[in-house]
């Protein structure tokens, strides 16, 4: 094992003779026609190191939005968000939910000769024809925050910062939405409504979140169904408890199988399910009020947005994934579905 760990931090162009501190990497592979990345990420662990590989595809990096999972609705929002002149829009969801393909396809969305964009990315994962983009090197000094200092100097349209790390990028790109800019970014969070606060914790003003951002889109990534194998069944107790809370009626749903097509899992290939949350006047004033999480949510279903959680019900009604899938990835109200449990199916 060592010297597998040594062939692959050499491979990575990584430091060999360390094996205390953890390292990040990449490995550029060819398979055939394709192209692909192996990010690397190198951990020192108890009895050695863990490593682990994240793939990624050069030829499947510039998808359209219709190629992303969005309902008729969502994708009708995100196109309306992405083509305002100036603001922030936010892409939230944890490590490996899809936001950076998210934010590629709308840059190939609204990139033509005449708009300006450029990003600011760590690292570069995709290249993107027509469109300038700049790389992060933390270890020479060349931060988010001093890389979009400079973007901001080359007159950009559109500007792309890979992540709001801290404050200072967050305040730097918020400038840059106020000063007439369009600026997609991607902030780690649970759901849509808790970006808002997440930024006040980074320690930005209510009043230049409320009046820059223009919207936060929330996204998972859910395995989808084989359809070679799947099978219909009766729900369980539990999954007719989430269709009470949520107001659905279904006789019987797939479950996975598992054949030769799908390696025995039972699934082939994943989906993006999202929320978009428009901030709108009403909303402005609740933000500049220091309003929790929570609040925002409510307010916001209170003026048409659909979560999270609908957005997976419609693909387990039409037979795309499972209710097993969506509550691993996607959080439910536990309170209300030990509420809604009888008895003897609380008991089993």
């Amino acid at each position: 094992m060592p010297m597998v760990v040594a062939r692959v931090k050499i491979m990575a162009d990584l430091d060999v003779a360390d094996h205390r501190l953890p390292q990040d990497g990449r490995i550029p592979v060819t398979l055939g026609k394709k192209q692909l990345d192996l990010r690397v990420s190198v951990l020192p662990c108890k009895h050695g190191a863990r490593i682990v590989f994240r793939v990624l595809d050069r030829s499947s990096a510039l998808k359209r939005l219709d190629e992303l999972g969005f309902n008729d609705q969502n994708v009708s929002l995100f196109r309306s968000l992405i083509e305002k002149p100036y603001g922030i829009v936010l892409v939230t969801g944890p490590t490996g939910s899809g936001k950076t393909t998210t934010l590629y396809a709308a840059l190939n969305e609204i990139r033509d000769e005449g708009t300006n964009i450029i990003t600011c990315e760590d690292p570069i994962e995709y290249e993107i024809p027509g469109i300038s983009q700049s790389q992060v090197h933390e270890k020479i000094g060349l931060t988010f925050a001093a890389q979009l200092r400079s973007i901001l100097r080359q007159d950009p349209d559109v500007i792309l910062v890979g992540e709001m790390r801290d404050t200072e990028t967050a305040e730097i790109a918020i400038r840059a939405a106020l000063t007439g800019h369009l600026v997609l970014s991607t902030l780690h969070c649970n759901d849509a409504a808790g970006a808002i606060p997440r930024l006040a914790d980074m320690g930005v003003a209510p009043y230049l979140v409320a009046t820059s951002i223009i919207g936060v889109v929330a996204q998972r990534l859910l395995r989808v169904l084989c359809p070679h194998c799947k099978r219909l069944e009766k729900p369980t107790e539990r999954d007719r408890i989430l269709m009470r809370v949520f107001e659905r009626e279904m006789d019987q749903v797939y479950t996975p199988v598992g054949c030769e097509m799908c390696l025995g899992r039972g699934f082939l290939g994943r989906m993006a399910v999202h929320e978009i949350l428009p901030v709108s006047e009403e909303m402005t004033r609740t933000i500049i009020s220091g309003a929790t999480a929570d609040v925002l949510r409510n307010q916001a279903v209170s003026l048409g947005f659909r979560p999270m959680q609908e957005d997976a019900f419609d693909r387990v009604q039409k037979g795309l994934t499972t209710f097993e899938e969506a509550r691993r990835l996607i959080f439910f109200d536990s309170n209300a579905l030990e509420s809604d449990m009888d008895p003897v199916a609380k008991a089993s």
